[in-house]
């Protein structure tokens, strides 16, 4: 920064850095604005339901596409659950099996 010689430099600094913070408080301003616009659930329902090929998809096609989402994620759930009883089940077999066979060793 430069050395300030008298009064009306001073002002003239003041005002230089005034405007300087009124272009950032609107840059700011416009960037806050785009970024809620650019966030808000309106534009992210039309981003998430639009199709690469230009297509949006219709009421039906959103509806069976959640029910599509639904589905998987219970499979998935269902089919970790089950996977996991199924391993302790076959777990407790082979220990009763490994005890069997000691046993019939024993005799």
């Amino acid at each position: 920064m430069k050395k300030i010689r008298n009064k009306y430099q001073l002002e003239e600094e003041k005002m230089k850095l005034r405007v300087k913070q009124l272009e950032l408080e609107n840059t700011l301003h416009s960037d806050w604005a785009e970024m809620k616009d650019f966030l808000g659930p309106k534009k992210v329902f039309q981003t998430a339901f639009h199709l690469e090929g230009g297509r949006k998809y219709s009421l039906g096609d959103m509806v069976i596409q959640g029910l599509h989402v639904a589905a998987t994620s219970l499979a998935n759930k269902v089919f970790r659950e089950a996977e996991e009883k199924a391993g302790r089940k076959i777990d407790l077999a082979l220990q009763r099996a490994g005890s069997l066979l000691e046993r019939k060793r024993k005799k």
